[in-house]
């Protein structure tokens, strides 16, 4: 299934969930990527060229890509809606797509590699924040969640799904709901989430970060 293919069953299947997905109007305007918080070290790349050190305030555009070190971590303010994300140490992010206003957001990102924390804010009218991994897409329609780029999700509190392209060619659509927090695994599915588990996304999470 192709990359177009995979993103509309992907805003299908958010549809039939219930969910307001949809593109935003053509008005809207470009969003850039601020740089909150920073721990450690961390680099992006625009346009496939030269990386160049990230620092605190910095501005971060759709087609950078966004690379985290060891014992590092980066906070990156998307819009009103789809809030702070977190990327942990060693993590790799492509910003695809941004578009958004006051009250709805359009987000694609690549997590490519590591760990993203963030938490989405119920929008007033259609909004979409999709996700794509090793193992297929996520959307979060609302709440918080933490992806790996190995395709795990989990799903604190809100609601999500993880669509996912099997041997047999047709996608498969994973509903997450929470509270209780729940976690999608490929090859698992949907179940609830550990004790543990819950634990370390809430505190990964609640980690206060330099500005930089």
């Amino acid at each position: 299934m192709t990359h177009l293919l995979q993103v509309r069953f992907l805003v299908a299947a958010v549809l039939a969930a219930g969910s307001l997905v949809s593109t935003l109007p053509a008005q809207s305007p470009l969003l850039a990527a601020e740089v909150k918080g920073i721990s450690g070290r961390a680099q992006f790349s625009t346009g496939g060229g030269p990386y160049q050190p990230i620092k605190g305030g910095m501005i971060l555009r759709p087609g950078d890509v966004v690379q985290t070190a060891s014992q590092s971590a980066l906070d990156l303010y998307l819009g009103p809606v789809a809030g702070t994300v977190r990327l942990t140490e060693s993590a790799t992010l492509s910003i695809d797509k941004m578009m958004v206003n006051d009250t709805l957001s359009d987000v694609e990102l690549h997590l490519k590699g590591g760990e993203m924390l963030g938490k989405v804010g119920a929008a007033a009218g259609t909004s979409r924040f999709v996700v794509k991994t090793a193992a297929g897409f996520g959307a979060v329609v609302k709440g918080e969640f933490r992806f790996d780029a190995r395709g795990s999700l989990v799903l604190l509190e809100g609601k999500a799904l993880f669509v996912t392209t099997p041997d047999s060619g047709e996608p498969v659509a994973n509903s997450l709901s929470a509270p209780p927090a729940v976690f999608y695994m490929p090859g698992a599915g949907v179940r609830p989430a550990p004790p543990e588990l819950e634990k370390e996304v809430r505190k990964q999470a609640k980690v206060k970060l330099p500005k930089g």
